[in-house]
């Protein structure tokens, strides 16, 4: 996708300062840097967000609406849907926070003679899907004060600008300017200002117990509870259930002011019983970015991708992505089924973004993922890589009598 850009010049004014912390890059000034439209709406939010990231209450807060989103299956983010329509929240309510957001946000329309029935960035909070992401938060010491950066729009950002409020040697306060990287990252606590590839709308209500919403499956300790709940309450009294194994990430899709990756893993297969239609299932896995490396987190996921692979379902069709949305397309399958003894084909579909990086596309026979070709020489389902990621797959035998 071809991105417009523009450069913005930076004026340091006398309150704006360089810091000096060693593990922030070694740069003095950033005379440019080129910025998308939103990117420059970004940059805004994280200006004005830089003097909340003192209050420890505040921060506290913050750290906990990302640990929520990392409990139902998200990344360490915390949208701004959820700070400002608390009502609206997928995840639960925020205090401080929102009220203080709301008010920075109004003092910024005063400041530039705006109605707050007018406020364009408000607006743009909510409706381009903008958050906080904080990466590698569960490294951050309950103490330290978090700087504050933005998704500049453009691809593989490295080195960003980032802000903090700091006192001035006359006892007022300043805005410090730093550039920052993924390593300082790592060691200090950052907020970036970007963008969500997922629709608010689009989210299941977690708050209230729901995990799947548009026959995507978000994956997480929860979710995977509760299907584990319905499959056992299920009226089948037998069946084969298609299970995604594991998975394992060793390669980043994204680079890290965009967060860590979202992979589904998406399964195609004939309706029973009269096999005229196809049906299909997705499961979707974020993973941070401290889980992705070369010996990245196995993460067990153990759920259905289809949950009855019946013997005459010959095949099933599974194609992998790394999600980044973008428009609909449409990946198509050609399936068999035996009918009274009869080889019948099968169209199956599968939709994806775009966007999307795509990792992993295959027919799979049934008698496959059965075989001894399937299973190491421990029993256990071997390994499938592909892209820089790992997961197994199996059919898991059940009975309900």
């Amino acid at each position: 996708m071809k991105r417009k850009f523009f450069y913005l010049i930076f004026a340091l004014p006398i309150i704006l300062y360089n810091c000096s912390n060693e593990d922030a890059v070694n740069e003095k000034h950033v005379a440019t840097t080129a910025v998308t439209p939103d990117g420059a709406k970004m940059q805004t939010v994280a200006k004005l967000l830089s003097g909340l990231t003192t209050n420890q209450e505040i921060a506290t807060e913050v750290r906990a609406g990302v640990e929520r989103s990392l409990t139902y299956g998200l990344d360490e983010e915390l949208r701004f849907t959820d700070i400002l329509q608390p009502k609206r929240s997928r995840l639960g309510e925020n205090n401080l926070l929102a009220e203080s957001v709301k008010n920075l946000l109004d003092d910024h329309n005063a400041t530039n003679g705006l109605r707050s029935s007018g406020n364009d960035l408000e607006a743009f909070l909510l409706n381009e899907n903008v958050q906080i992401y904080w990466p590698y938060s569960e490294n951050w010491d309950g103490e330290e004060t978090p700087v504050i950066t933005f998704d500049p729009g453009t691809e593989n950002a490295d080195k960003v600008i980032a802000y903090k409020i700091i006192k001035l040697p006359d006892g007022t306060t300043g805005v410090d300017s730093l550039i920052v990287d993924e390593a300082y990252a790592m060691k200090h606590p950052v907020w970036v200002i970007n963008k969500n590839d997922v629709d608010y709308e689009d989210l299941p209500d977690f708050a209230n117990e729901e995990y799947e919403k548009n026959g995507v499956l978000f994956h997480s300790k929860l979710s995977q509870e509760k299907m584990d709940n319905v499959l056992r309450s299920s009226s089948s009294p037998s069946g084969y259930e298609f299970r995604l194994g594991t998975v394992q990430a060793t390669k980043h899709h994204d680079d890290w002011v965009n967060g860590g990756s979202e992979f589904e893993f998406k399964c195609t297969f004939p309706l029973a019983p009269s096999y005229s239609t196809s049906g299909s299932t997705t499961i979707r896995k974020d993973i941070a970015r401290k889980h992705i490396n070369s010996n990245g987190t196995v993460f067990p996921i153990n759920m259905p991708l289809n949950t009855n692979w019946r013997e005459d379902q010959i095949h099933n069709g599974v194609k992998i992505i790394e999600s980044d949305g973008g428009g609909v397309n449409y990946c198509e399958f050609d399936l068999d089924v035996s009918i009274l003894g009869k080889q019948v084909e099968v169209k199956g579909k599968i939709p994806y973004g775009s966007s999307d990086d795509e990792l992993y596309e295959n027919v799979l026979e049934r008698i496959y993922i059965t075989s001894d070709n399937n299973f190491d020489a421990s029993g256990n389902p071997r390994i499938h890589e592909s892209a820089g990621l790992r997961w197994t797959m199996y059919i898991d035998p059940y009975d309900n009598y």
